[in-house]
C-alpha cells in the first residue's frame, strides 16, 4: 500500500513539475524537487535524491530567492547525508537551516531542526551533545505548545537514556510520549510506545510491570 501511494505521489509530482516548467514557476519547481528528493531518500535512492534536492537549490539560487525558501531543501539534504553517514555535511546543513529559521522567527522549524541536530549527534554516539539539543528542542515545544515536536523529543530522550542504561529515565520519557498519544487518541502509536515501556521493564527484570504493560496492550488491541 505504501509503495503504491509513493508511486502515485511521484507521478503526481512529475505531472506538477511539467506544469510548473510550462508556467516558468521556478519556486514551484524547487518545491517539487524538494518533495521528490524527500521521497527518494525514504526509499534509499540516495543518488537520485541528492540530484533532485541540489537541483531545487540551484533553481532558488538562480532567482536569488530568500534564504528561508531553502530551509527544507537544506534539511532534506542533511537527512540524506545522515543516511550516508556523512555527519559533517548533515550537521553543517542542519545548522545552516536552523540559523535561517532563527533569523526568520520560524519557531516550529527552529524546534524541529534542533531536534534533528540531537538525532545526528545521537547516531554518532555523542550522547551528551545529543541530550543538550533534545533539551533545547523540548523547551521550545513546551513554550509554544508544539505537541508533535514534544512527542518526537520525548522519544529521542527515551532512546538516549535507554542507550545509556538509565531505564527509569527512559520509561519516564516514554510515559510522556504515551500521555500525548492518549490525548490525541493515536492507538497505533500508543501500542508501540507501551510495548517499548514493557521491554524496558523486562530489561530491568521488573517482570510485574512488564506483564502489566502486556495486559494493557492486549486490552488496547481488543
Amino acid at each position: 500500500m505504501f509503495r503504491e501511494m509513493t508511486k502515485l505521489q511521484k507521478i503526481n509530482y512529475l505531472n506538477s513539475l511539467a506544469l510548473k516548467k510550462e508556467l516558468n514557476d521556478v519556486q514551484g519547481q524547487a518545491e517539487i524537487y524538494n518533495n521528490l528528493g524527500e521521497i527518494y531518500t525514504r526509499q534509499q535512492q540516495l543518488p537520485e535524491a541528492e540530484f533532485l534536492l541540489k537541483q531545487g537549490l540551484k533553481l532558488l539560487e538562480r532567482i536569488n530567492a530568500p534564504n528561508w525558501h531553502k530551509i527544507y531543501l537544506y534539511a532534506n539534504l542533511a537527512h540524506l547525508y545522515a543516511e550516508q553517514g556523512n555527519w559533517q555535511k548533515a550537521v553543517s546543513l542542519t545548522q545552516t537551516a536552523r540559523q535561517i529559521a532563527e533569523e526568520m522567527r520560524m519557531i516550529y522549524s527552529v524546534g524541529i531542526l534542533t531536534y534533528d541536530l540531537g538525532v545526528h549527534e545521537f547516531k554518532q554516539d555523542k550522547y551528551e551533545v545529543a541530550g543538550k539539543y533534545y533539551s533545547e528542542a523540548l523547551e521550545i515545544a513546551k513554550a509554544y505548545e508544539l505537541w508533535k515536536l514534544e512527542e518526537l523529543v520525548y522519544v529521542g530522550l527515551g532512546k538516549l537514556h535507554h542507550k545509556l542504561g538509565n531505564y527509569n529515565k527512559a520509561i519516564k520519557h516514554f510515559k510522556k510520549v504515551a500521555e500525548i498519544e492518549e490525548e490525541i487518541d493515536d492507538k497505533s502509536k500508543l501500542t508501540s510506545t507501551y510495548f517499548d515501556i514493557g521491554t524496558f521493564y523486562s530489561e530491568m527484570n521488573d517482570y510485574q510491570n512488564a506483564l502489566s504493560r502486556q495486559i494493557f496492550l492486549f486490552c488496547l488491541r481488543n
